[in-house]
């Protein structure tokens, strides 16, 4: 795992990277919210999954969807479902906490074991290699990954299951080579942003090239203040 936001200067330096993402996408893609601090996700797509249902009806659709999964635990139909049910369970358990004087929204630790609950039937959903992946829960999972459980690798991995599965855009690129370039995915992230500038409308061509760069330099720049705030120490076993 990239980032480990057990000390407070570290949950500070992956705000700066998932804000200068905000940024960098201009809000219309992206909307910040660091490792399951901060209510909100990556993608609209997102918003528009959100229910206004109690959460006990969340509870009740988890439950049947459970059932479901062990029933036909080779189906890939029922987890997909069980990643969005739990997702949407996680969601609606929400405290409001005070951070750097800011009153702010996050999950509670109930909220916490679902949406990491929701993580888990992804991955069993995506290991079913289903034939034609659900792109909708897979932005669930981009978000899921990159602002709630921060797995920014995982975020990655469901941003490839949209390109490979649909047909991606520019922002698609954009939205992958910002993700890959938290990951430490240097490579795949250049890959990316060479893609989403060749997609992009020429005369947005330049500008989507420099802010690229300028993220891309931004996140290496926060990463190098968390290796100088640890010492340079890797995780612990």
């Amino acid at each position: 795992m990239l980032f480990d936001l057990r000390g407070s200067g570290r949950r500070n330096t992956v705000r700066v990277i998932y804000l200068a993402l905000a940024v960098l996408m201009g809000g219309g893609l992206v909307l910040f919210g660091v490792g399951g601090s901060v209510g909100g996700g990556l993608l609209d797509a997102v918003n528009s999954n959100k229910s206004t249902s109690s959460g006990g009806s969340f509870e009740k659709r988890v439950k049947t969807l459970q059932a479901q999964t062990r029933a036909n635990p080779k189906k890939p139909e029922p987890w997909a479902q069980l990643t969005r049910a739990y997702f949407e369970l996680g969601q609606s358990q929400q405290e409001q906490v005070v951070q750097n004087g800011q009153q702010v929204s996050q999950p509670t630790a109930e909220g916490r074991r679902n949406l990491t609950a929701a993580g888990n039937a992804w991955n069993s959903y995506i290991t079913l290699n289903p034939k034609h992946p659900d792109l909708n829960v897979a932005r669930i999972a981009s978000t899921l990954f990159s602002s709630y459980l921060n797995r920014p690798a995982q975020a990655v991995a469901a941003e490839e299951v949209i390109i490979d599965n649909g047909k991606p855009t520019s922002d698609d690129y954009k939205q992958l080579a910002a993700l890959a370039y938290v990951a430490g995915q240097n490579r795949k992230a250049d890959l990316a942003a060479q893609r989403a500038v060749a997609l992009a409308p020429k005369a947005q061509r330049k500008a989507l090239r420099q802010s690229l760069q300028q993220y891309k330099t931004q996140v290496a720049q926060a990463q190098a203040q968390q290796t100088a705030t640890t010492g340079g120490a890797t995780s612990s076993p």
